[in-house]
């Protein structure tokens, strides 16, 4: 009888400490694995200044884009703009015009920590991108500034700042020529 309450008593201390490593790994405040149970149960966990936090995954989000999509250029042709939160930075989002303006909805208010553009040659070549910006809402109405520019004159852009929102609008334009993007990352 005691050998069996000795056992179960172990099996309860190793239970608990092997619960209590996979919360610690998952508030940030623990060992960090690349590949361990708390990455299964609390999602990718990235580390960026001794800091974790993880990729807001494409089921925790929606997209919209607010200028119409063309039948012919865009939707038929997989560009529209799911491709934006699809995970992918092999798919194009792109309405068929020399503008961009899409609504990102994330399921709640998230703390925001960085936000990675992917542009692809959109953003290399001065001719398709002239100018961009990214901004956040509170209510849907009014939009804050979180980051603009001219020509990216790269393939992506990275911005952190640390910011609390539920609602996010990338636009852009161009002069010139149709363009698009291939995924917004959102790390929070």
């Amino acid at each position: 009888m005691r050998i069996i309450i000795t056992v179960i008593t172990i099996s309860a201390l190793v239970s608990l400490t092997i619960a209590t490593l996979i919360l610690r790994s998952c508030l940030g405040t623990g060992f960090k694995l690349p590949f361990s149970p708390a990455s299964i149960i609390c999602g990718t966990m990235e580390t960026k200044s001794e800091t974790a936090f993880r990729r807001i995954a494409p089921n925790e989000m929606s997209v919209m884009s607010a200028i119409p999509e063309r039948e012919d250029l865009s939707l038929q042709k997989g560009r529209g703009a799911d491709k934006l939160i699809d995970g992918s930075e092999k798919t194009l989002a792109a309405p068929g015009g020399n503008a961009i303006e899409y609504l990102i909805s994330l399921l709640q208010p998230y703390e925001i920590k960085q936000i990675v553009i992917q542009w692809g040659d959109y953003g290399i070549n001065p001719n398709y991108i002239s100018s961009w910006s990214l901004e956040y809402s509170d209510d849907g109405s009014i939009w804050k500034n979180i980051a603009n520019g001219e020509s990216p004159k790269d393939n992506k852009t990275a911005i952190n700042k640390i910011f609390t929102t539920s609602r996010l609008r990338l636009r852009a334009q161009s002069a010139k020529d149709w363009i698009g993007a291939y995924e917004l990352q959102i790390i929070g």
